[in-house]
Parts: structure tokens; C-alpha cells; sequence
């Protein structure tokens, strides 16, 4: 540990009820203020009132599960790395963060709206963009995934416009869609780390 870490303050994520964002102008400008405060002081924030409903969350939590206890040659079958647009399943200890540290100790399985190749995005974007890999074993987990791609598009949308509105930047549909219609690539629900 180095010592700006043992000297560094203990700080808490804060958390931000962002349900009033689709709420009216005072409502949007109070979580704007809160996502700023949070994006100043500690960079990342927690959030509750999201809208995402919690049956599609109960369902992608147990597709992942069912999709991290296959066995690892039916999980590899499906290697990111086999994938133009690097979705699909990573193996534990795949992904370093910076040079010299040790790999991460989780397994992923990263999937976007799933995009054919001749998608205008696509072409825009083809290294993080287009068709995604689905275990063949698991007859509900690509409509799962692609329901809270779809639901994880609308937060993205929703945190951009209050994001947008906390910069003091005009909240404009154009800018916002300009980021958010990017087929967002949603990972983070879909990963398993050892017991």
C-alpha cells in the first residue's frame, strides 16, 4: 500500500435516487445537482429508482448464473475473442486493468443490442458494436439479455440528460442520442467471481 492510499480519507459512494429525472424540471435540476456532487467528489455513484424492473433483473441475475455453472468448454465455445465486436464470454484472469497489475479474478459475458453486421452502427463502430454470441444451451437468455440491453438504453439515456443538465450543458435530444443510442455493451450483471 502506498501512502497516499494509507493517508487517503475512507469515502463512501453516495447513493442517488434518480427516479426524478422523468420527473419535472425541479425534480431533473435536484438529481442533476446530486450527480454532480457525486462525479466531483468521488467520480462513481450508486443508484436506486433506475426503473428497471426487478422480475428482469431477478432473471438476468439467474441466466448468468446458469451461464457461469456451464462447463468451461461450453462457456469458451462462446469466447469474446472469437467475436469482431469482443462479445461473448471472457475467461477468468483474461482482463488486467493497468500494466503490472494482477489479472481480474472474474469471469464475464458481455453482450449489446444485438446488431447484424450491416447495421449502420455496426459499420460506425465495428470493434464494440454488432452481433452478439448466445449459448445455445439456454433457450431464455438471449430475450433475458437483449430485455435489459433495451432497459440499460433507456437508464443510459435518462443519466445522460441529468448528467447533461448537472454540466450546466443543454439537455438536447440530439446530443444525448448522439452517446446513448450506441448500442450500449452491458457486462456488468453477467459476471462471476470465485467463491
Amino acid at each position: 500500500m502506498s501512502i497516499a492510499q494509507s493517508e487517503a480519507p475512507e469515502r463512501k459512494l453516495p447513493i442517488i435516487d434518480v427516479s426524478g429525472l422523468h420527473g419535472g424540471a425541479i425534480d431533473r435540476r435536484a438529481v442533476a445537482r446530486e450527480l454532480r456532487v457525486a462525479c466531483t467528489n468521488t467520480g462513481f455513484f450508486y443508484i436506486t429508482g433506475h426503473g428497471a424492473p426487478t422480475g428482469l433483473i431477478d432473471r438476468v441475475v439467474q441466466q448468468s448464473r446458469d451461464f457461469f455453472a456451464l462447463p468451461m468448454e461450453q462457456k469458451l465455445a462462446l469466447s469474446m475473442t472469437q467475436s469482431s465486436c469482443r462479445h461473448g464470454y471472457e475467461p477468468m484472469k483474461a482482463q488486467t486493468l493497468e500494466v503490472g497489475a494482477p489479472p481480474d479474478l472474474k469471469e464475464g459475458f458481455l453482450a449489446g443490442e444485438d446488431l447484424a453486421a450491416d447495421h449502420p452502427a455496426v459499420r460506425n463502430d465495428p470493434a464494440n458494436i454488432g452481433p452478439n454470441q448466445w449459448p445455445p444451451q439456454l433457450p431464455e437468455f438471449k430475450s433475458v439479455m437483449i430485455s435489459y440491453v433495451r432497459e440499460m438504453k433507456i437508464l443510459t439515456k435518462r443519466l445522460m440528460q441529468g448528467l447533461a443538465i448537472s454540466s450546466a450543458m443543454r439537455s438536447t435530444n440530439a446530443a444525448i442520442n448522439s452517446f446513448s443510442d450506441r448500442s450500449p455493451t452491458c457486462g456488468a450483471p453477467s459476471a462471476s467471481t470465485p467463491q
